[in-house]
């Protein structure tokens, strides 16, 4: 069994046009809304399963996902 994770996520806030899109997509609520600067900011990285759904749905390009694949992990359940 193993798990994906992010290695490191990248917003590019010259790309980010501020439509949330990726706050909405992420089912690991990894990103938040900076209202000084009108961009998503990838808040919790650690959290970041690197399911990628954020990276492919930004209209805009602006999200970069670097996965760590793959982690392998002991199966808890065997």
């Amino acid at each position: 069994m193993f798990h994906r994770r992010a290695e490191k996520i990248e917003i590019d806030d010259r790309k980010c046009d501020g439509c949330k899109t990726c706050i909405r997509m992420c089912f690991q609520d990894v990103f938040r809304f900076d209202d000084e600067r009108n961009i998503a900011v990838a808040k919790y990285p650690r959290e970041c399963e690197a399911c990628m759904v954020c990276e492919a749905g930004c209209p805009k390009e602006a999200i970069d996902v670097t996965p760590v694949v793959p982690i392998f992990t002991a199966d808890p359940f065997r």
